[in-house]
């Protein structure tokens, strides 16, 4: 059978249903590749239909035309046509390096430079600039690529940066939804009674251990879940030290996190390892909204002198007073505690609303970064723009 990826299939249609001849010109602008791109796939193509009772007609000067001269014979081919939609082409070095980021993501072996330019029908000198810019973008994750023995490319570092990385580039990202992500471990293998029970399963442990969570951080915490699930089917495991584990067992949230993994191990039909269980209680830990008992061992008594230093920094560049804004005052005494526990835990919360938010706000935006410098350094932390930005809503 005749290998048809995505561009020869799209190639193909357009031939079918152009009744005249097509230039190369226009081939290539429909399909937004090069002209010497399209006549070096036509002049392949053209030997391979043959074998399937079509014959493409080339004709110098004028262009090419497809003549179906068995249809028995070319079903095949226009089944495998017909039954899918076509797929936008990365064709930008943003979009293809986020290709890059999902396919290297996706895989748990090692990847050849000559197979993904093949794949993304472009040089081999163009990919190795592409992946100037795939290390720059999976830095922010401490991620790096590592060439293996046989010149193959791998991503290696922390397995929960791994996986946030996943969430936001084959979850957050607002990118056209290129055909990598619908990879077996993603997207098309999704089954919308999964994700139903995951959510159910993840609001009964809530619920029974009177936990609770913002509406944002359940929809985070089931895709992190469904990634978890994923990740594991691989055999690609979290691991901790002995200190860590420990650490998050003496928290209640542990209990909770035993109760999910059980509902999910019996239903999904997978065994999760301890670290895992460690992970969830990570995870339900990072998300809790303060003010639950005993679900964390926070003292709190630091935070009313970190206030008044947030608030006297603010007082003194705008020559605006919180001190006796107690609403305020409340939220940030909850929130910050939070927010400091799930930059240390390596688990922040993607915020949707970030730009919009940001730009719409924009003397809140100049408070903010006061307010972020003495926080900072107060509790030794480094905010992300996400986390900001949630401060900024305050």
């Amino acid at each position: 059978m005749i290998l048809l990826n995505e561009r020869l299939k799209g190639i193909i249609r357009i031939l079918k249903d152009t009744q005249d001849y097509i230039t190369s010109k226009q081939l290539a602008d429909q399909m937004d590749i090069s002209v010497r791109t399209i006549k070096s796939t036509l002049k392949g193509l053209k030997m391979e239909l043959t074998a399937y009772g079509a014959e493409l007609e080339i004709k110098r000067g004028v262009g090419y035309r497809l003549h179906i001269l068995n249809e028995e014979a070319f079903l095949p081919i226009k089944n495998r046509i017909q039954s899918e939609s076509p797929r936008q082409f990365p064709h930008t070095q943003k979009e293809r390096s986020i290709y890059i980021i999902r396919k290297l993501l996706s895989l748990d072996y090692p990847i050849k430079l000559d197979d993904l330019a093949d794949e993304l029908y472009v040089s081999r000198n163009t990919i190795s600039l592409d992946i100037k810019e795939v290390k720059r973008l999976l830095h922010n994750y401490h991620l790096i690529i590592v060439q293996s023995n046989n010149n193959g490319i791998i991503v290696e570092g922390s397995e929960i940066q791994k996986r946030i990385c996943i969430n936001d580039f084959f979850f957050q990202d607002k990118m056209q939804d290129f055909f990598v992500q619908n990879n077996v471990m993603f997207s098309s293998e999704y089954n919308q009674n999964e994700i139903r029970y995951i959510r159910e399963a993840l609001l009964h442990v809530l619920n029974k251990h009177n936990i609770h969570f913002s509406d944002v951080s359940i929809q985070n915490m089931v895709i992190h879940i469904v990634i978890e699930l994923r990740r594991c089917k691989f055999y690609q495991y979290v691991r901790f030290d002995d200190a860590v584990m420990q650490q998050m067992k003496e928290h209640k949230a542990y209990k909770a996190a035993i109760e999910l993994k059980q509902m999910l191990e019996e239903q999904m039909n997978i065994i999760l390892p301890e670290h895992e269980t460690i992970y969830l209680t990570m995870h339900i830990l990072s998300k809790t909204v303060m003010g639950n008992e005993d679900i964390r061992k926070f003292d709190l008594s630091y935070m009313d002198a970190l206030l008044q230093k947030v608030f006297k920094r603010i007082e003194q560049r705008f020559a605006i007073s919180f001190k006796k804004d107690t609403e305020i005052y409340e939220f940030l005494k909850l929130h910050i505690p939070s927010m400091a526990e799930r930059i240390r835990l390596q688990l922040t919360l993607r915020n949707p609303l970030l730009l919009e938010n940001n730009r719409r706000y924009q003397f809140a935006v100049e408070l903010t970064l006061e307010a972020v410098d003495v926080i900072e350094e107060e509790l030794q932390i480094e905010i992300d723009h996400n986390e900001f930005g949630y401060l900024v809503l305050y």
